[in-house]
């Protein structure tokens, strides 16, 4: 009798340990749910805190294989580097940057933080729900403008200096695809998001940054009253449509 509880005592230790350490491999991914989630970041404390939509798609390969996780930028996407569980943490790393989130994760939902490696940057909350496809609230309001097309923006920096930038918008109903490249960018960065009668929102995760971009259509031509975010920096923007 006592080599059978011995015996036994020692299988669940060894199972344990094999499921801390299961990393991309059989039933730990059951637990993180295939299809759309509606993820947000939140910057500030209570009332104060700005809340930044995002969406990403958990693709599973195989049944009982490995899965991707990807950002929705607009129409394209962000694919994670690597994915690392432990126990109920999951460890979300980045190709070329030195952010990554740390995730617990449930069925249907996460929450944790994304972190800055090097520490420049103050952790920045993070949850997610499955099933959420919709990035921020449609409420089916008539564009009051044609805003397609090419604008001139004008971002003013920490220091007062102007950052001259091309954002370009492409609408589908409510729905806006974005391309926004500024004078300190290589490349042009994909946002998406809604227009409501005169109230432009974007958002982007690019594993680096998180974006938002609000804005007001005083008419077809302007936008004012704007501000763009990058991680914990908001600054003041506006734009004039150029073609």
């Amino acid at each position: 009798m006592k080599h059978i509880i011995k015996f036994l005592a020692l299988t669940f230790v060894i199972l344990s340990l094999g499921g801390c350490f299961a990393i991309q491999r059989g039933d730990e991914f059951k637990h993180i749910a295939p299809g759309i989630w509606r993820g947000i970041f939140v910057f500030g404390d209570d009332s104060l805190a700005e809340k930044v939509p995002v969406n990403f798609e958990v693709v599973s390969k195989e049944k009982g294989g490995d899965i991707q996780l990807e950002f929705i930028n607009g129409k394209t996407r962000l694919k994670a580097d690597s994915l690392r569980f432990w126990g109920d943490t999951l460890y979300v790393y980045f190709d070329g940057t030195k952010k990554y989130m740390r995730l617990i994760y449930e069925p249907g939902v996460v929450e944790g933080y994304l972190y800055d490696s090097e520490k420049k940057d103050y952790p920045v909350e993070f949850y997610a729900r499955h099933g959420h496809k919709q990035r921020f609230l449609d409420l089916r309001l008539k564009p009051k403008f044609d805003i397609n097309g090419v604008w001139a923006m004008d971002i003013l920096d920490e220091s007062e200096d102007i950052i001259p930038a091309r954002l370009e918008l492409i609408v589908e109903k409510n729905k806006v695809f974005a391309s926004l490249k500024t004078a300190k960018d290589s490349v042009a960065t994909d946002l998406e998001g809604t227009i409501q009668n005169d109230k432009l929102l974007l958002s982007a995760f690019t594993g680096n940054k998180v974006l938002l971009i609000k804005a007001d259509l005083r008419d077809s031509l302007t936008m004012g009253r704007g501000s763009i975010r990058y991680n914990g920096k908001e600054l003041v923007c506006s734009a004039r449509k150029v073609k």
